[in-house]
């Protein structure tokens, strides 16, 4: 009887034992978390050409874990770990390693999964210290090296399209009008402030309502893709027409040769615009409500050429809390810096005249950046899908 209960108690040790080793023998495994979304291009990718290889090479150093973004639950699982990350990526895919690493899109997995599953699994087994912060962001290299290029491609950007022919046109146009009026000085500089903040708010808002346009349309695969290569495309043969134009004008000089610009249509609508506001006086709450965010629209279809693809640059490398309407705020601070220099040169007593010839003696340098900037942009599209 003693001896069948010793065996028992033998029996119930082993067990806790087993238990026990297990417990650590799990705690020791690396957690991969795998959020993913059905149908999904990349999704597609992961599963079959990464983690295949992964789960081979790595058998038994990680417990896996997935989660279908279909699932309310699950979405909000991810958006809390983001948001803990401070990430703001949009990928479709994403892996965490042990709630300490994030890593976004297939590519960013495909390059680093690896590597992270490894380096944790040997810094837990040989029990030693990482250095580490166990809160703080891993951010792989190719993204720190994307953030870079985003910040820099946002501010040529911004620059490019604030020394595009249309606007300077625009504006040294209505500096004109102002010089005939015989404006004051004061209220001249009052004018100018008027209408540049019309400008940027007004450029500002479309860029809110153009990125979450085509951030839903994103959100399809099939539809992502068209828009992404439909795009490519697109930049390509407007570099093909912005080069032409800069060959073309450094040989004529006459503005009629070159292809983008505003149609003549739309210079008339503006130009009576601007005539209308010089019969009202320039009524300073005008300006603000009605000719200035008018005449940006009616401008926004020449210089909507470098906008629309920037916002697109943004919304595949961004997109869920706040760091794409930063962006966005910085496109437009840029844009409006020419135009600044513009009503401070005029205010300084430069003449308009001088400043349209020296606008017309840069018009084949800004078709040579243009045309530069339009085929980076198309590769950043291309490289970073």
């Amino acid at each position: 009887m003693l001896s069948s209960r010793f065996q028992n108690h033998q029996l119930l040790l082993i067990l806790l034992l087993c238990l026990v080793f297990c417990c650590f023998l799990h705690a020791r495994e690396v957690s991969v978390e795998y959020f993913y979304q059905p149908n999904c291009q990349e999704c597609r990718e992961v599963n079959q050409l990464i983690l295949p290889e992964i789960r081979e090479e790595l058998k038994g150093k990680f417990t896996f874990t997935e989660y279908d973004l279909s699932q309310e639950k699950n979405f909000l699982l991810l958006f809390s770990i983001l948001e803990k990350f401070h990430d703001e990526s949009n990928a479709h895919v994403y892996m965490v390693v042990n709630r300490k690493y994030l890593l976004g899109g297939s590519k960013a997995i495909q390059n680093n999964l690896r590597e992270v599953i490894q380096s944790e699994y040997e810094a837990v087994r040989t029990d030693s210290a990482s250095g580490k912060d166990s809160n703080a962001i891993v951010l792989p290299d190719e993204k720190k090296l994307k953030e870079k290029i985003r910040l820099g491609t946002v501010i040529a950007a911004g620059f490019l399209d604030g020394i595009n022919p249309c606007v300077f046109i625009t504006l040294i146009f209505f500096m004109s009008i102002l010089s005939a009026a015989k404006v004051t000085r004061k209220r001249l500089a009052l004018i100018g402030m008027i209408y540049i903040s019309a400008c940027f708010l007004t450029y500002l808002l479309l860029g809110l309502g153009l990125y979450q346009l085509l951030s839903f349309a994103f959100y399809l695969e099939t539809l992502k893709q068209i828009l992404n290569y439909g795009m490519v495309v697109i930049l390509l043969f407007l570099a093909g027409l912005s080069f032409r134009d800069a060959c073309r004008f450094l040989h004529s000089q006459n503005s009629n040769d070159i292809s983008l610009q505003l149609p003549q249509g739309i210079k008339n609508i503006i130009h009576s615009l601007i005539r209308r506001l010089r019969r009202n006086a320039f009524m300073i709450p005008g300006i603000f409500s009605f000719w200035g965010p008018a005449v940006t629209l009616l401008e926004s279809v020449c210089t909507g050429q470098v906008y629309v693809p920037t916002i697109m640059l943004l919304i595949r490398e961004n997109g869920i809390l706040t760091s794409w309407f930063f962006y966005l705020i910085l496109y437009n601070l840029v844009f409006i810096l020419p135009l600044c220099g513009i009503f401070l040169l005029v205010l300084s007593g430069i003449s308009v005249l001088s400043l349209a010839s020296a606008s017309r003696k840069q018009v084949v340098l800004s078709k040579i950046l243009l045309t530069i900037f339009f085929l980076l942009l198309a590769f950043l599209l291309l490289y970073f899908q």
